[in-house]
């Protein structure tokens, strides 16, 4: 077997055969989860040249084609011609005959994919001044793992066959003391009443899109980038819209150099698609978390935001009286 044959076998089997469970709520997607001892491994197939791929969603280090898989996870020791050996004579039959490997098997009660609890959401509130209703509606994309963060799915888009098709790449990770992203950025994004609105609320993190959800009760899809953005970014943004009923796209990113700078970026990148592009920034803050966090904070605080929410929902209605 040649190193370009071993990088086409399903690497979820193998992956299996070592140990590995299987989400079945994955099983359907082109990108698939496997528990890994006390991991998570996603599982997928490059768009260059259909090899397959992994990553780990807890470690940024563990990652690449099958001969890494063996590398990092079984055996470092492991020769590529030990592996290709291996799995030559292991090709339906048993990825371990050949090779002296000790496989630990587990059973795993706190992975990457567990929903959060009300405790978890109690305890996001707490950190991030958001309120549980909020979080509730924004519930679906939301996960804790196994260390107790906060994680944010990003998908990736594609078109296949006219469908739009998603598939999991990667997470925002996020902790009191702990900001990071595991995987591949695509997008992470939650439709709130979007049936009546289909407008697009861009942000760099989905911690903001959820501030914002609560300041000022928009209706459309929140869209988080997790940071700063890239080419395929853009081009799943494109598709989007391409296949949805957007007018305008709002840029509700940080109010800072870096955020003018990527804010520009994104109005010349998409500027072709026709729509409405405008820079929506928060008020006296960096961010809209800052910004929610500080109303919060004020002495009337209780009376003063929910003054605030109201005032920006009456607005909203009689814009709404105004186009109909």
């Amino acid at each position: 077997m040649t190193y370009q044959d071993a990088k086409k076998l399903n690497l979820v089997d193998i992956i299996v055969k070592f140990g590995g469970i299987l989400d079945e709520s994955t099983k359907k997607y082109q990108s698939k989860r496997v528990k890994f001892r006390d991991t998570v491994l996603v599982v997928t197939t490059s768009q260059t040249d259909n090899n397959y791929i992994y990553f780990d969603a807890m470690n940024s280090d563990n990652k690449g084609s099958v001969i890494d898989f063996f590398q990092k996870n079984i055996d470092s020791t492991l020769t590529i011609s030990q592996i290709l050996s291996l799995l030559d004579s292991a090709v339906g039959v048993d990825v371990t005959v050949g090779v002296d490997v000790k496989i630990q098997h587990k059973n795993f009660s706190e992975i990457i994919t567990k929903t959060p609890t009300d405790a978890d959401l109690i305890r996001l509130s707490k950190w991030r001044g958001i309120d549980i209703k909020i979080l509730n509606e924004f519930k679906s994309e939301i996960y804790i793992d196994m260390r107790g963060n906060f994680c944010f799915q990003h998908r990736k888009f594609n078109e296949i066959d006219g469908n739009l098709v998603r598939e999991i790449c990667g997470y925002e990770v996020r902790n009191t003391d702990f900001k990071g992203f595991q995987g591949e950025k695509g997008l992470w994004g939650k439709g709130v009443n979007n049936n009546s609105c289909q407008d697009i609320y861009l942000f760099e993190s989905a911690i903001d899109a959820m501030s914002f959800c609560q300041l000022y009760t928009e209706f459309g899809f929140y869209v988080s980038l997790g940071g700063a953005f890239s080419e395929k970014q853009i081009d799943y943004i494109k598709l989007i819209i391409k296949r949805s009923e957007v007018s305008c796209l709002k840029i509700c990113l940080d109010d800072d150099a870096q955020g003018d700078t990527m804010s520009v970026r994104l109005k010349s990148a998409l500027e072709s698609l026709k729509i409405e592009i405008t820079r929506e920034k928060p008020k006296n803050a960096k961010d809209f978390n800052d910004e929610l966090k500080i109303i919060k904070s004020d002495k009337t605080s209780f009376n003063f935001l929910n003054k605030f929410i109201d005032e920006n929902l009456k607005n909203k209605q009689e814009n709404h009286k105004i186009k109909k």
